[in-house]
């Protein structure tokens, strides 16, 4: 890096990037900090930009200001005072912030942009189950809150809340929904390396009918990793295919055709051909394994039910079991490449994991898969490793301007013949929250994006 001047930074790369990737994806994670947070303990003065030797231009002083700004953070019970905390840019500042959960924003005097706050305060309430959200809406009404995200378990009441006085608001998220295989499990990781049972497994994803009868019809299939909604210039057409649409027969077809047994309803399939189940598998070994997903969210739940019970036909035996969201990704997350755990280890023994959500392209925009399917990628949590895919990933950030669509285009079409992991279809909303936002008809201004990033600079009540 060099500094041409005091406003300017100039990166000098080792080799040609693409310009979009490396707009989209690298440039978009620098994040500017104030000068004020250059420091390594509350003693610390508050340094100048003209300074010499301040803490960050070093590794290990870099590593000091982050250790000391991380246990700032840790107090949320300074944050509203903190003299780090209340350094902000931006339309808003926090005014208070309680042990539940509540924040209180107020409009920035010091803030020179536009559009400036017509509000008097913006404040985030906090609750702790689905069902609570539900009763405020009824009890409080669209003047209690202006806006709240309608849990999914309550579309089918849709209709009878919007009559209180809201407005329902469906957006698509850019991101697309998914869950791994384990393919380093010891006992199954054999069976889910096998591309054939990667296809016959995701034969039994009902997407239509999941999107029908569980979403209510807020939702949007996933046929590879870049999202299909809103309408975008990043998925190639090829990906509005399905190519393993439902369908219990193909495979059924698919198991027997590599050596399973027993590929019947009320059945439990085994491997009767290890020549033909694939390297590693074992004689004898039945598809009968577990599936951790997400607790307290009814639509996931009734995803995974629907998956067993289609299973259950072409003799797979999914052992369900929930866990809140926390613990279902941090048992992926602990066994991925960066994690704290061997992957031969008991914490690493899960099979299949439903954390009730994917993957949303922020802040690497551009829907490539250097973060997701690489070998040895941070998010990669299934373990998968393919030359291939690892060239196309590769391809796609170096590539020049002219070949950015088609480097996609191979890369799309690849992953989803490839099924690194499970999709699934994406609620048209935050996919970790809901697929509804019910705006008050006393407000106006509201604006949304698919990144679910709210401006209250922009709203402001109407009578």
């Amino acid at each position: 890096m060099s500094y041409p001047n005091a406003r300017t930074v100039v990166f000098h790369l080792k080799k040609s990037y693409n310009p979009t990737w490396y707009l989209y994806n690298e440039l978009s994670q620098i994040t500017p900090l104030p000068m004020a947070w250059d420091v390594t303990s509350a003693s610390s003065p508050t340094p100048t930009p003209n300074e010499k030797n301040l803490p960050d231009t070093t590794i290990k002083g870099a590593q000091a200001v982050y250790s000391f700004l991380n246990k700032q953070a840790m107090d949320k019970t300074t944050w509203a005072s903190s003299k780090y905390w209340s350094i902000v840019d931006g339309p808003w500042k926090l005014k208070s912030f309680t042990s539940t959960g509540e924040a209180t924003f107020v409009p920035n005097p010091s803030y020179s942009g536009s559009p400036k706050p017509t509000l008097s305060k913006f404040v985030e309430v906090p609750f702790t189950s689905d069902e609570a959200i539900l009763n405020e809406l009824k009890s409080g009404g669209p003047r209690a809150l202006q806006v709240a995200e309608l849990p999914d378990d309550y579309i089918p009441q849709l209709p009878r809340i919007e009559s209180e006085g809201y407005t329902a608001v469906n957006f698509p998220s850019f991101s697309f929904a998914y869950f791994p295989l384990n393919l380093g499990n010891p006992i199954f990781g054999p069976v889910f390396r096998q591309l054939y049972f990667r296809q016959a497994f995701q034969h039994l994803v009902d997407q239509p009918g999941w999107i029908q009868k569980i979403l209510d019809g807020y939702g949007v299939p996933t046929y590879g990793p870049a999202p299909l909604a809103p309408t975008n210039h990043f998925a190639a057409k090829l990906e509005y295919h399905n190519m393993y649409p439902f369908s219990l027969s193909a495979a059924a077809k698919i198991l027997k055709a590599h050596g399973w047994a027993d590929v019947a309803p009320g059945k439990v399939a085994y491997c009767a051909d290890p020549a033909k189940c694939g390297p590693g598998v074992k004689k004898g070994l039945k598809l009968k394994f577990g599936l951790l997903y997400q607790s307290g969210v009814v639509v996931t739940q009734e995803e995974m039910v629907d998956l067993k019970s289609q299973a259950a036909q072409v003799g797979i035996d999914l052992e369900l079991s929930s866990a809140p969201f926390a613990q279902v990704v941090g048992k992926a997350i602990n066994c991925g490449p960066h994690g704290y755990a061997k992957p031969s280890s008991a914490q690493c023994s899960w099979t299949a994991l439903n954390w009730g959500a994917g993957w949303v392209y922020a802040p690497d925009f551009e829907p490539t898969g250097e973060s997701l399917f690489a070998t040895g990628a941070g998010a990669d949590f299934s373990g998968y490793s393919n030359a291939k895919a690892d060239a196309l990933i590769a391809a796609t950030a170096t590539v020049p301007e002219s070949r950015t669509a088609s480097s996609l285009i191979n890369y799309e079409y690849y992953m989803a013949q490839q099924l690194p992991v499970v999709y699934f279809p994406t609620a048209t909303g935050d996919p970790t929250a809901a697929a509804v936002d019910l705006i008050s008809k006393h407000l106006g201004g509201f604006n949304n994006n698919v990144y679910t990033n709210l401006t209250p600079e922009t709203w402001y009540l109407t009578k």
